[in-house]
């Protein structure tokens, strides 16, 4: 882990390692996809993104398959070198995240879906949380890595089991005094 180090993703197809204090491109990996996602691993030993842009008109979204939309990209955070991809969505990711134990990577799926992948088995799909109506627009997991809540562009939110990705019909009442290790979602 270093605290002085950030990473972008971007349209260009490019992770870039940035370093704070000199202001300086550190490293750089050439993904081949849209990405507008990143997140770190607890260990800071991987970079995790997700692909695919929201499409702005028809042709963008017909072109969207061809894109690699959808697919989780892995790094090696030290060596910049793709460790893993996998697409089980068609459709952007808007948000991604590591379990606070490191062993779950939750994708947001404009597909209205969340995608649970267990990173100990070879980062194969674990769950997948299937209630949202509009685009999943953002995740969070509990700080014991056993829930995930997430919120949509029709402003809903909704909780699902981390490892198994059932719905929690109880939702935030039966949830209310779980602490949340991000808040990526704009409410709560």
């Amino acid at each position: 882990k270093n605290a002085a180090l950030f990473a972008t993703s971007s349209d260009d197809g490019t992770v870039r390692l940035w370093d704070r204090k000199t202001r300086k491109c550190k490293g750089c990996a050439v993904i081949d996809a849209k990405s507008r996602t990143v997140s770190w691993s607890p260990e800071g030993d991987l970079l995790g993104l997700g692909t695919g842009a929201e499409p702005s008109n028809e042709a963008e979204a017909d072109a969207l398959d061809e894109e690699k939309a959808g697919a989780i990209v892995m790094l090696n955070a030290a060596s910049m070198e793709i460790v893993h991809e996998g697409r089980d969505s068609r459709y952007p990711l808007s948000d991604v995240s590591f379990s606070p134990d490191g062993k779950l990577f939750a994708a947001a799926s404009l597909d209205t879906d969340i995608y649970v992948y267990d990173i100990t088995n070879g980062f194969k799909l674990k769950a997948k949380g299937s209630r949202h109506e509009s685009p999943v627009l953002h995740v969070d997991f509990t700080e014991d890595s056993t829930w995930i809540r997430s919120a949509c562009r029709g402003y809903e939110m909704h909780y699902h089991n981390a490892d198994t990705g059932e719905y929690s019909a109880g939702g935030a009442a039966d949830l209310k005094d779980e602490v949340w290790a991000s808040t990526h979602c704009p409410f709560g």
